[in-house]
């Protein structure tokens, strides 16, 4: 991918305009600016190129007459950019901006609800709880924890209810849980060595956790060439839902602000009849695609995917 930047005076000097309007353009394109010095990224700038050629093709107007630097001699026959520059800029303030549809906005709010939902019961998960034995055979090991000295992750100072324990357990049920020797660090909280298994079964009576051990973890076991320490801590977060709630946030304020690659995306993502359909695809030869051994479903992917003007679900 290339995360290459270019400043927008930068861009003006390409299009031979000035810098308030390539502000305008970026305005127009939804496209967050403050100044001629801000950075837009290179598929911005894209945006901004097209945006213009096309408003220019419907008007018929050649692409050597939108002001954009050309290496070719001048013809005493081709009209000064400069007093072309104007046509450009009255094209420029007709480029449609894209309409933010009340639906599509109350559709991101209910997602943005719903994100603070996931990521509130993920967090509610999390804990780390000291254990003083261990028992069992195989890959079921039971082992006997410490309920009143549990807490969030490990410090003092966050400890955990009884109750609010085992409820966290019992959501936590069937995920990944690790083991540590000591109490929580950055170090171990992280170490894909500590990896320990999945909580199988929970008993609050008798203050125990069956853990279904990994299968390298239980064959070194086996082997002899690990053994579980006596005494430490099992510990949960889920650090992966974590992290896709992140990226599910990140995406519904790029879609709120326009600024996807198709300014459009966010008026048809949630209603798939907003896109517009497939006209017409061109057939493929296997010299065009990059794997030439591609099926015939691969292939009919591709075709779909480039004759598409919105959507396509493959």
């Amino acid at each position: 991918m290339n995360n290459a930047q270019l400043r927008i005076y930068e861009l003006s000097k390409e299009f031979n305009l000035e810098n308030k309007e390539l502000l305008a353009i970026c305005d127009q394109l939804n496209i967050v600016v403050r100044s001629h010095s801000s950075r837009i990224s290179e598929s911005e700038a894209e945006q901004i190129r097209l945006a213009a050629e096309k408003l220019a093709s419907k008007k018929g107007t050649p692409k050597n007459e939108l002001g954009i630097t050309s290496h070719q001699p001048k013809s005493p026959e081709i009209i000064s950019q400069n007093r072309l520059a104007p046509l450009l800029r009255q094209q420029i303030l007709e480029i449609p901006k894209p309409i933010i549809f009340r639906n599509r906005l109350s559709n991101i709010r209910i997602w943005e609800v719903f994100l603070q939902i996931e990521e509130k019961i993920a967090k509610a998960r999390q804990f780390c709880v000291p254990f003083f034995t261990h028992n069992g055979f195989g890959r079921r090991i039971t082992f006997e924890i410490d309920v009143t000295s549990a807490t969030l992750e490990g410090s003092d100072e966050n400890s955990l209810t009884v109750e609010n324990f085992w409820e966290r357990v019992k959501l936590a049920k069937s995920e990944e849980i690790k083991l540590s020797e000591t109490t929580r660090t950055r170090e171990n909280w992280h170490s894909s060595r500590n990896k320990l298994g999945t909580i199988e079964k929970v008993v609050p009576n008798s203050c125990t956790i069956r853990v279904t051990l990994k299968d390298d973890l239980a064959d070194d076991m086996a082997a002899g060439r690990y053994q579980l320490p006596a005494t430490g801590f099992l510990f949960f977060e889920a650090v992966g839902d974590i992290q896709q709630i992140k990226r599910k946030k990140e995406a519904l304020a790029q879609l709120k602000q326009g600024r996807t690659q198709n300014p459009y995306l966010g008026n048809f993502l949630f209603d798939a009849s907003q896109a517009r359909p497939i006209q017409k695809t061109v057939e493929l030869r296997p010299e065009d695609l990059l794997l030439s051994s591609a099926n015939p479903s691969q292939k009919a992917a591709v075709e779909m995917v480039l004759a598409a003007e919105d959507l396509v679900l493959i």
